[in-house]
């Protein structure tokens, strides 16, 4: 179930380290956030966790005129925002998926629709009292413009694919005849999508000649991409102002070579860890700058011409997959720069 989940560490008897922090991430049994929660409990720092459904059940709060504190009470606990240190942003779910809002079997997508707009102004009330404090991740851009990210990286000079958006199959045509392998992604997020009872998800995916046969002369506006010969791919965890890269050999399984997220759990891919070069890094960490992100999961390649060509940002992207292989500790690193 997807959910919001706070961490809110509590001022009290604690070391003089501990300091008071929240953390909020899109599913209460994520795995690699569980593991930064062991870090924090390791080093004594204390936290109370509120999840999603918190903002629904047992829920209390007060705007009183003649009250200068402003507090939530959330199962009883007061939660004062004088206390909050720190915040780790992670993600905002759709809650219409909560159970305490709407049954498993609620098909009314309008009354949905509804009930999420009603929670968004709590929750996001709630996140704007805490404006002021030290943020990890930023709600208002979780979700970045994948067309802005490309044009910024541009601008600062570094390598993108030559890009089309288009609804027009003459148009895509051209494009496919000036590069001839070109490649179609989603423009927001990779969705599942249930048709005749068999799964779909929006992979990126190479254009092939069957496919273009079947799509009509307008269609629905698609992000269109020049196929990049790559040598390998990289993905790197942008944290404290550090990138901390793997490269991820998906060109040699044909099943992970045009998408690695379309994993072979079979006969698993190579990943190592790597150091981009000092130049690239600089840049990079103008990108963030400009893009107002103090971290996120960015993709690279690095193509046949040894140039690195940037493909997208993810502001609240996995670092799990990045951390064990390379044994970089991103949780520990995490949790110490929730109390720096």
């Amino acid at each position: 179930m997807a959910s919001w989940n706070i961490l809110i560490g509590i001022n009290g008897t604690l070391p003089t380290s501990a300091k008071l922090m929240i953390l909020i991430i899109s599913e209460s049994l994520e795995h690699s956030t569980g593991e930064v929660i062991a870090w924090l409990n390791y080093y004594g720092f204390k936290w109370f966790r509120v999840n999603d459904y918190h903002f629904v059940k047992n829920l209390k709060s007060e705007l009183l005129s003649k009250k200068k504190d402003f507090e939530f009470f959330i199962d009883g606990v007061p939660i004062n925002y004088k206390d909050i240190y720190s915040i780790w942003y992670r993600r905002i779910p759709d809650v219409t998926n909560n159970p305490y809002i709407f049954p498993s079997n609620t098909d009314n997508q309008d009354l949905c629709h509804s009930a999420y707009q009603e929670l968004r102004p709590i929750f996001y009330f709630f996140l704007s009292i805490l404006n002021k404090k030290k943020w990890l991740g930023d709600p208002d851009l979780s979700t970045t413009n994948k067309l802005h990210n490309l044009k910024l990286a541009s601008e600062l000079g570094i390598n993108i694919p030559d890009t089309i958006i288009t609804s027009n199959k003459a148009e895509l045509l051209n494009f496919r005849k000036n590069h001839k392998k070109i490649i179609v992604k989603p423009l927001h997020a990779i969705v599942k999508v249930l048709f005749k009872n068999t799964p779909y998800r929006t992979y990126t995916t190479l254009i092939s000649d069957k496919w273009l046969k079947h799509l009509p002369d307008n269609f629905f506006p698609s992000l269109f991409q020049k196929y990049i010969n790559k040598q390998y791919e990289i993905r790197t965890f942008f944290i404290n102002n550090n990138f901390y890269s793997m490269a991820i050999f998906s060109q040699a399984d044909k099943q992970t070579s045009i998408d690695f997220r379309n994993y072979n759990y079979e006969k698993p891919t190579r990943r190592v860890p790597y150091k981009l070069p000092k130049k690239f890094e600089d840049k990079l960490r103008e990108f963030m700058k400009l893009a107002y992100l103090n971290t996120g999961s960015i993709d690279i390649i690095r193509n046949e011409k040894n140039e690195y060509v940037f493909l997208e940002v993810n502001p609240v992207g996995q670092f799990g997959m990045v951390s064990k292989p390379c044994n970089y500790y991103l949780e520990q690193k995490i949790a110490n720069f929730l109390n720096q």
